[in-house]
């Protein structure tokens, strides 16, 4: 009798090595699923913190496509380069300046009579490059986001349809 409680107690414990390995490995692949799906959280974020940048600079070009009220100016907001926008019609009398600061894009929206300046702008999005330019009828605009230490750059050019857009110095 006591050579069959041996082993039963045998195959007992067996049984619960082996559902102890089954549930450590349960908790490894939960864990390392947990890890795979913040990582894709998070750089979907950042690329959708870039395109929300690109989105926002394309519709307010579009509101504002007037010959000769889209400009590039170098030192437009404390010494940094910016998009300025001169809004016409209903916000006659305001301008809008783009400009990256501190891995991000800002918005300043101002009356013609205040110097724009960080403390009035707001944060648009996160983004960790901004560089503008005009060609002709064509916005081009560069944007770049980081993630895990690998930069991503995004460009894309936006038609002027009032084709004389300047670019000031």
């Amino acid at each position: 009798m006591e050579k069959r409680k041996i082993n039963v107690s045998f195959e007992s414990v067996l049984v619960l090595l082996l559902l102890i390995v089954f549930a450590v490995s349960i908790a490894l692949i939960i864990v390392a699923g947990n890890k795979s799906y913040n990582s894709i959280i998070a750089h979907k974020e950042k690329e959708e913190n870039a395109r929300i940048a690109l989105s926002f600079i394309k519709m307010r070009v579009k509101q504002n496509d007037v010959q000769g009220k889209i400009t590039v100016q170098d030192n437009a907001v404390e010494g940094k380069a910016a998009l300025v926008i001169v809004h016409t019609d209903s916000e006659e009398g305001y301008i809008t300046y783009i400009f990256p600061y501190k891995d991000a894009l800002w918005e300043c929206y101002t009356d013609v009579k205040t110097k724009p300046t960080i403390n009035l702008s707001n944060k648009v999005a996160d983004i960790k490059d901004f560089k503008v330019s005009l060609n002709e009828n064509l916005l081009i605009v560069k944007l770049a986001y980081e993630y895990n230490n690998k930069t991503t750059n995004i460009t894309d050019s936006i038609a002027i349809r009032s084709f004389k857009a300047e670019v000031a110095r």
